[in-house]
């Protein structure tokens, strides 16, 4: 009946109360979030040992990590904190981080190259996962169409922007440039009535795209009656003497420079028509 007692103290060490918060729960793709360690214990403290779990393949040490999340998803994220104590708690928090998928831009415009007598340009959207378009045409000018097609209306270089946006507001951006060059065209009317009505008194030859020009006229002798070296100097059917030209059938030579300095020539024959003013 004898009774011994021995008392021995067992102390139990309190386990870290683990949580965290990150500065943004939701986002589009590519996602960067700050993720903030807010784990406590008492007594003691959290030694310098954390192991993240982002939840997409990708982990951290740090107490308080940046990740960015490249892949679109609902991702859980776990910090496994441990105490000075050796004491460790795992917590997770589910489905805590959302990444909306981000679309793909991507566009043609056709032609790429065109001149400004042809200045239509046509846009096929080659983009995925948009809901929402944007067209920058570079000139000032802007369409919320998918596929819109747009005229220019000078010369010169433009880059089309498309910007494109998903239900959840995510958005991506491309490029496309395309080139509107200058035009060559040149038209010579077969007659004309120089008599003071105000309508087809002159005859000339115009177009656009040209740098030099050259006009003679000439009987059918073959006698000059006529010439010009500017573009607003036109035959009124005036011979050089000042006498009027009588009706008849003249021969013209042209000779034009274009804008990329190649030289034109045109030969033809004019009918001049003499009548009464209207």
């Amino acid at each position: 009946g004898c009774i011994s007692d021995t008392i021995i103290e067992i102390e139990v060490y309190p386990v870290p109360d683990v949580d965290f918060v990150a500065d943004v729960v939701e986002g589009c793709q590519p996602l960067p979030v700050q993720f903030t360690d807010l784990s406590l214990v008492t007594p003691g403290y959290i030694i310098n040992w954390w192991f993240w779990d982002f939840g997409d393949g990708n982990s951290s040490s740090a107490q308080n990590p940046f990740h960015i999340y490249d892949t679109a998803g609902v991702f859980d994220v776990t910090l496994q904190a441990k105490t000075s104590n050796g004491c460790t708690v795992v917590f997770t928090d589910t489905a805590m981080i959302t990444v909306h998928p981000k679309p793909v831009a991507a566009f043609a415009a056709t032609p790429q190259r065109t001149e400004i007598i042809y200045p239509r340009i046509e846009i096929e959207d080659l983009s995925s996962g948009a809901s929402l378009w944007q067209y920058d045409f570079g000139d000032s000018t802007s369409s919320p169409l998918q596929q819109p097609v747009h005229l220019y209306d000078s010369i010169g270089v433009y880059e089309i922007r498309q910007i494109v946006t998903t239900d959840f507001g995510c958005k991506d951006t491309a490029f496309f440039t395309v080139y509107v060059d200058p035009s060559f065209t040149f038209y010579i009317p077969n007659a004309f009535s120089p008599n003071a009505d105000g309508n087809n008194d002159y005859f000339f030859g115009s177009g656009i795209g040209i740098t030099d020009y050259e006009m003679r006229i000439f009987n059918r002798w073959g006698e000059e009656v006529f010439a010009s070296f500017n573009e607003n100097e036109n035959w009124n059917g005036t011979l050089r003497s000042g006498k009027l030209a009588m009706q008849d059938v003249y021969v013209y030579t042209f000779v034009v420079r274009d804008i990329y300095t190649e030289q034109h020539t045109f030969r033809g024959k004019v009918t001049l028509l003499r009548g009464e003013p209207q």
